[in-house]
């Protein structure tokens, strides 16, 4: 009996919170944006402008945590891919856009975009949130704590060919060697790290002013 009290009382706390709260995605999102683009291969400086646009469109600050070029780029730091992961702070949401580029070149450049609610739609937390046996403000703290561990990158970054050409000064041949290419925090440092088969790199990924 003290138990179903409890929970009874735990659901109402929570719907009191959301019609105060009001945020939040609640279901997953997928959707294609074109990204014309007449040079082929981008640098990040050029794709993470199209992301950043449409992160801002679901939400005015929009926190990059993470780049991605899994197929490497070409000698002037230039991808036929990237993928890009934003925290969307208010929305209590990660976003996920992965521009590309294909061979022939005879389709248009698109940005494939993601959006997941967190905890995710499916969680069985937030079943436990519907009967009362957890609290909503306890999904809100665990929201917290992801903020405070993926930490957004800086917003003025060395450019992936500024990047790459350090890179080839530790002496990476772009040419010759197949690389993936990331920018990410490691050990509160934000850096890009090149991995090739047996080798890995790591430059700073802010710019020095």
């Amino acid at each position: 009996m003290a138990d179903n009290t409890a929970n009874a009382l735990r659901r109402i706390f929570n719907a009191v919170e959301t019609i105060f709260d009001g945020g939040g995605l609640k279901q997953e999102q997928r959707f294609t944006r074109s990204a014309l683009t007449t040079s082929g291969a981008l640098t990040l400086g050029a794709v993470y402008a199209l992301c950043q646009n449409i992160a801002q469109d679901l939400e005015a600050q929009p926190r990059l945590t993470m780049v991605a070029a899994p197929e490497g780029t070409d000698r002037f730091g230039a991808a036929r891919r990237w993928e890009l992961f934003f925290h969307l702070p208010r929305q209590r949401a990660t976003l996920e856009c992965a521009w590309m580029i294909f061979e022939d070149d005879q389709q248009e450049a698109r940005i494939d975009c993601v959006v997941r609610p967190f905890p995710p739609a499916d969680s069985p937390l937030r079943k436990l949130v519907e009967q009362g046996k957890l609290l909503r403000r306890q999904l809100q703290g665990m929201w917290r704590e992801e903020l405070r561990k993926h930490p957004a990158l800086p917003k003025h970054f060395y450019n992936s060919d500024a990047a790459l050409n350090k890179f080839v000064q530790q002496g990476l041949d772009p040419a010759k060697e197949e690389f993936s290419l990331t920018a990410k925090y490691d050990n509160r440092a934000a850096l890009w790290v090149l991995q090739t088969r047996d080798k890995t790199y790591q430059v700073p990924f802010e710019l020095q002013m």
